[in-house]
């Protein structure tokens, strides 16, 4: 009784046993005094209540739904009351560098999962006890009138007492109310590793934020919303907006854009301190900069980039940090230094690129929204720093938006001017891969419609044209297999840049282009009149080339007929170097003879190179004998490899494939007697194959 009595402030109630039994812990010690209950007092002397808080607020909702209101409301307000001692308790421990060096332990842990998201719920029943009996005074007038008609002698005095009594007595009930939810929600915690848990944690954290929002701040309550916030970002280990976190900390972004919103007219300072500092993702790097880290004590910074492996709720937080982000973006426009801050702050601790792409529009709309007015330039370069970041995010592991990030870009560039569009092309390798930078980029960059949206000048038009030029040369030289003919059509009216890229092509030796890809450039370069050029083109892909026997329908075969076409036109030397490669690279019959019957053929109307002519070479002269032979063994082997396995079916299909064999035996001045030769091994090496030899005999005698 003497614990209990000290602990009532005035207007103390009288307690039976039984409520003694629901406010006081059951457990006793050995002395016969109470364990749990009323033990410690505040600094001005109001009781303190020395229990688990979780189980101190089931307490006062149990005493509310058996109906003792006044006695819930006490207890409230003495676990409100310790709350609020041991934060700034935790406060003045971290703030003191005598105690922080005696206690590293403090700093390497946090306050575990916390009061929000606990069974319990014990925040909520404490906001929701005090702010029932700020609303409703009769419970309060009951509790003041108990006491005081035991001393007041006159009724007229004692209304206006209570009148006045009870009004203050309400706006410290809403007070100590506001405050406490404010410390809990503001509270650091670790993230449950259960999924139910997680969203449940946060859950519990939007529908606090929203009875916060519920209340009217007057001057009392602004100056303990300025009071909580500067507690929170100076705190330690307690407060989940301190300097330290830990890793596996809750973030309280929704929290910090609610405290921003609101302290916002009154104290901008302050939240923008706080706005920043709130940012960080607690698995991302810490804000505070090496030089500050490396006094804290040995306390690492929080450098792991990746999220721990049992958050489910990620995508929900990212999206909290979006929020905030966009809060402190939109309300720091037309201040160059503090937007700068906040684009540093995005940079360094938002990791999805699609909220770094949203607050990329977001800034640009900020930029551009004000009818008829000038845009903003400062923001619109926060506009395309932002869809820069973007860019370098994804630029390695690709995303399905890529195509719209990279016009986003552009769009950026070309709202602020030609600078950034200069900036741009100078860059590109930091942003774009060299396929997005030869096609896209280059595409916009040059196309009339940005001239005149930019109204350049010829020899502004012409520096632009010059670094596009030297933009498609590097994506030439980084990816020539993707980028090498859109480079040269780029390049078309500048001639070193045009070289530069032609060199890279024919660069065999470092440089690794498919014969396909050759051979389009190639005819590219001879409708330009380059024939000559072509002709190496086309002469590198042959060499690139691979044709395997019985191959007739290879996609190459119009280019070698082709290139052939083009080495003839050219000379002699042309040819032969040209019918050399071929012979080494190709071991189909039908392909072989097909070229030799176009070399050797009367060619008539327009040349590869646009002249005219017509002229045929002996197959089995040089440079065409070399080619005559391997047409030969190819059809020899060729015929024997269809005969080793041939049905039925096959055998008209057969017949045909030796009159065609035939046809090129005949080019050689002794041909007619090799290809006789031939059908007689034939017939003796297959003599069991006689329905087969009898077709030939009747077709070839």
């Amino acid at each position: 009784r003497t614990v209990l009595s000290r602990a009532l402030d005035a207007g103390s109630l009288r307690w039976d046993d039984a409520h003694l039994k629901l406010i006081l812990s059951p457990k006793r010690r050995k002395s016969g005094r109470f364990q749990g209950g009323f033990a410690n007092f505040s600094s001005d002397g109001k009781p303190l209540w020395h229990e688990s808080t979780p189980i101190a607020c089931a307490r006062v909702e149990a005493l509310r739904s058996h109906g003792y209101a006044n006695e819930s409301v006490r207890l409230a307000r003495a676990v409100a009351r310790t709350i609020r001692e041991n934060a700034i308790s935790g406060f003045k421990l971290y703030q003191n560098s005598y105690i922080r060096k005696r206690h590293k332990n403090v700093l390497k842990r946090n306050n575990g999962y916390g009061l929000v998201g606990h069974p319990l719920n014990p925040i909520h029943i404490l906001f929701d006890t005090l702010t029932t009996a700020a609303t409703n005074g009769d419970i309060l007038l009951k509790f003041l009138a108990t006491f005081v008609l035991k001393i007041l002698m006159f009724v007229h005095w004692f209304i206006l007492y209570i009148c006045l009594i009870d009004e203050e007595s309400q706006k410290l009930l809403r007070k100590e109310a506001f405050e406490v939810c404010l410390l809990g929600v503001g509270e650091q915690r670790c993230m449950p590793s259960n999924a139910r848990a997680q969203e449940k944690v946060l859950f519990c954290e939007k529908m606090l934020i929203e009875q916060l929002e519920s209340l009217t701040l007057d001057d009392e309550l602004i100056q303990v919303l300025r009071d909580v916030t500067t507690l929170l970002i100076e705190g330690g280990p307690g407060s989940g907006l301190g300097k330290r976190v830990h890793r596996e900390s809750v973030p309280i972004h929704s929290f910090a854009n609610y405290l921003f919103k609101a302290l916002l007219p009154y104290d901008r300072k302050l939240v923008f301190r706080m706005g920043l500092q709130a940012m960080r993702m607690t698995v991302a790097p810490a804000e505070m900069p090496p030089a500050e880290a490396a006094q804290e004590e040995q306390m690492p910074l929080v450098l792991p980039f990746t999220y721990p492996a049992t958050w489910s709720v990620i995508g929900d937080l990212e999206a909290r940090q979006y929020q905030l982000a966009s809060t402190l973006l939109q309300t720091a426009i037309g201040e160059v230094m503090l937007l700068r801050l906040v684009v540093e702050s995005v940079q360094r601790n938002m990791r999805n690129a699609s909220h770094v792409f949203q607050l990329s529009h977001d800034a640009f709309k900020c930029a551009t929204n004000q009818t008829g007015a000038v845009a903003d330039s400062t923001m619109l370069n926060v506009a395309l720093q932002l869809a820069m970041q973007v860019l370098r995010m994804t630029i390695q592991g690709g995303t399905w938006r890529r195509t719209e990030m990279v016009g986003w870009l552009v769009t950026c560039a070309t709202e602020i001017g030609l600078c950034a569009r200069m900036s741009v092309t100078l860059t590109w390798y930091t942003l774009f891969t060299p396929v997005e930078a030869s096609t896209m980029v280059a595409g916009c960059v040059i196309s009339p419609n940005t001239a005149m949206r930019l109204n350049l000048d010829p020899r502004e038009r012409e520096e632009l044209y010059h670094n596009v030029c030297q933009m498609a040369m590097q994506c030439a030289v980084k990816d020539p297999q993707s980028c090498a003919l859109r480079s040269l059509t780029l390049c078309e009216t500048y001639t070193s840049a045009f070289d530069a890229v032609y060199h890279v092509i024919v660069d065999s030796n470092k440089r690794r282009i498919d014969s396909s890809q050759l051979f389009t450039i190639a005819r590219y370069l001879d409708q330009r009149g380059l024939n000559s050029q072509a002709f190496t083109v086309a002469h590198a892909a042959t060499r690139r080339l691979r044709v395997p026997f019985n191959h007739d329908a290879h996609p190459a075969a119009n280019d070698l007929l082709w290139t052939t076409q083009l080495a003839q036109s050219l000379g002699m030397t042309e040819l032969e170097e040209l019918v050399l490669v071929i012979v080494n690279k190709v071991r189909c019959a039908s392909v072989l003879s097909d070229v030799l019957r176009t070399c050797t053929s009367s060619i008539s109307g327009r040349m590869p190179n646009g002249t005219y002519g017509n002229r045929g070479l002996r197959a089995d002269r040089v440079p065409l004998r070399p080619l005559l032979e391997a047409s030969m063994a190819a059809y020899v082997n060729t015929i024997h490899s269809k005969l080793s396995h041939i049905s039925p079916r096959h055998y008209t299909e057969f017949i045909g494939f030796l009159n065609k064999a035939r046809e090129t035996f005949l080019l050689a001045p002794d041909g007619h007697s090799q290809f006789g030769r031939l059908l007689a091994n034939l017939k003796t090496i297959y003599k069991g194959k006689k329905k087969l030899l009898n077709l030939v005999a009747s077709r070839f005698g």
